[in-house]
């Protein structure tokens, strides 16, 4: 039976060797991401880095970062204290969530143990139903009681949360850039070794 690849081989659409084997090449290195594209969809030449999500963030943790550096002692023991009272409402939501799912499945954990099978196939699917239960039932993790920080204790923290994120942004961008020059180096290698093929030679 044909695959997506031999496809259009088989009907008769693709008769050359370098458009079969650029088809193909969408299942490998530099064009695995066109895998589940339409497969007429066309390869491009070149590949631009698709930097969009880490330029926002680097944008985004850079402003940030100026506004924390230029707060005065009285906006950081503000913002400590804010930031301490949403992880404390944070973790107060998060018990609470766990309590009413526990309560959830525990309830329906006691129909499950109440019901009685009518075969043996079925005491199979109860034992079942009741692994699954008690496997989904909340851990006895618990947050943390977030501690309260300074001003300058927690200014600090959030400068070095910034820093680190705006080098991890960085590295990301420095690495997609990589990876569309070679995705694009791979390209033209391929096209280039087909070419002796388009002139009529057999590869």
């Amino acid at each position: 039976m044909p695959t997506g690849y031999t496809y259009p081989v088989v009907d008769g659409k693709i008769t050359e060797f370098p458009d079969f084997a650029l088809l193909c090449a969408r299942a490998f290195g530099a064009l695995i991401m066109m895998r589940d594209d339409p497969m007429d969809a066309s390869i491009p030449d070149e590949f631009e880095p698709e930097t969009k999500y880490y330029d926002d963030r680097l944008a985004a943790d850079m402003k940030r970062l100026g506004g924390v550096q230029a707060m005065t002692m009285a906006d950081a023991n503000t913002a400590a204290l804010e930031v301490h009272r949403e992880a404390l409402a944070s973790r107060s939501k998060y018990l609470a969530d766990k309590e009413i799912e526990a309560g959830r499945l525990n309830a329906m954990l006691a129909h499950v143990r109440a019901w009685n099978p009518p075969t043996p196939d079925h005491a199979e699917m109860k034992k079942f139903m009741i692994d699954q239960l008690v496997m989904s039932l909340p851990g006895d993790y618990a947050p943390a009681i977030p501690a309260l920080l300074d001003g300058a204790a927690w200014r600090q923290q959030e400068i070095d949360r910034l820093a680190d994120s705006i080098v991890y942004s960085q590295k990301e961008i420095a690495k997609e850039v990589e990876r569309a020059r070679t995705r694009t180096e791979w390209v033209k290698s391929l096209r280039a070794s087909l070419i002796p093929s388009q002139q009529g030679n057999t590869p």
